[in-house]
């Protein structure tokens, strides 16, 4: 635990001094979406590996789907709103 709090703090103080290099945002943006797809894919690999998860899909139905059809459109609901209000504004600079 401590090292991702250090990791964090790291991160806080490295993005605050280069919050105005426009370069240095572009290209921590595109590595952000990089890495989460990496991540997304390392999660879906976790995921299709474990045989008792892939077991039970079948038995989920329909009340499965929709939970996650909705988990999925509804935070991107809210991080569009976020989004927004939040960082169109630059109220988080406050």
């Amino acid at each position: 635990m401590l090292e991702i709090t250090l990791v964090l703090i790291t991160g806080i103080f490295f993005g605050y001094s280069i919050r105005k290099s426009r370069y240095f945002l572009k290209l921590i943006d595109v590595l952000t979406y990089i890495f989460m797809l990496v991540l997304l894919f390392s999660l879906g690999l976790a995921l299709g590996n474990n045989k008792t998860l892939v077991s039970a899909l079948t038995g989920l139905g329909l009340q499965g789907f929709l939970i996650a059809v909705f988990t999925v459109i509804g935070s991107s609901v809210i991080s569009m709103i976020v989004y927004k209000y939040v960082f169109k504004n630059d109220l988080w600079l406050i």
